[in-house]
């Protein structure tokens, strides 16, 4: 987990196996609030979303499942980054981020700079902002919820996860709501 107010800090724990008690293992100092964190398919890596910060972050997960130490990567400019998603070939990261119009495609390898490659996926319109994203279990699309109209893209995935090619956009409000400000939160694949 990761706390959003000061001190900044990722929060790690072990889980009992006989009733699911919770010990804490881990605190690690992180560079902003962060709304959201996933672990990489390995579980060696937690990246954050820190979205105040306009960053994405990487911390190492230790042998003990616990983060201790600060990010060994700090990504600058992810305007308002609010998700991160890895794809299941573990070398893709996607990111969104409501102050960029396009998901954030990332490659992401083991190592001090874990991050690379950054380039951007097809803005769906000029006024796209991505909050939320979830992976259909067969990794060939990609939903993203938009904040600001609650429209959700469909991107297809590229069998590499390199690229994301727009397909579909759907509104999910009645039609006499869809002149209003939308406000699309989250996104759930079941």
């Amino acid at each position: 987990a990761a706390t959003r107010t000061e001190p900044c800090q990722a929060l790690s724990w072990s889980i009992a196996r006989e009733d699911g008690a919770l010990t804490l293992i881990g605190l690690a100092p992180i560079p902003q609030g962060t709304p959201y964190v996933a672990t990489d398919r390995a579980g060696r890596y937690l990246l954050g979303a820190a979205y105040h910060a306009n960053q994405v972050w990487v911390s190492r997960i230790g042998e003990d499942g616990a983060v201790k130490q600060p990010p060994v990567q700090i990504v600058d400019g992810v305007g308002t980054a609010h998700c991160v998603l890895f794809h299941s070939d573990n070398g893709t990261a996607y990111v969104a981020s409501t102050g960029l119009t396009g998901v954030q495609i990332f490659r992401f390898a083991a190592g001090d700079a874990p991050l690379s490659n950054r380039r951007d996926a097809p803005a769906s319109t000029a006024n796209a902002t991505p909050r939320h994203l979830a992976m259909r279990p067969d990794q060939r699309f990609l939903y993203c919820m938009n904040e600001t109209s609650s429209v959700v893209d469909v991107f297809a995935v590229r069998e590499d996860g390199g690229a994301l090619i727009h397909v579909q956009s759907v509104d999910p409000r009645p039609a006499s709501e869809r002149h209003t400000h939308g406000l699309g939160a989250d996104i759930i694949v079941s």
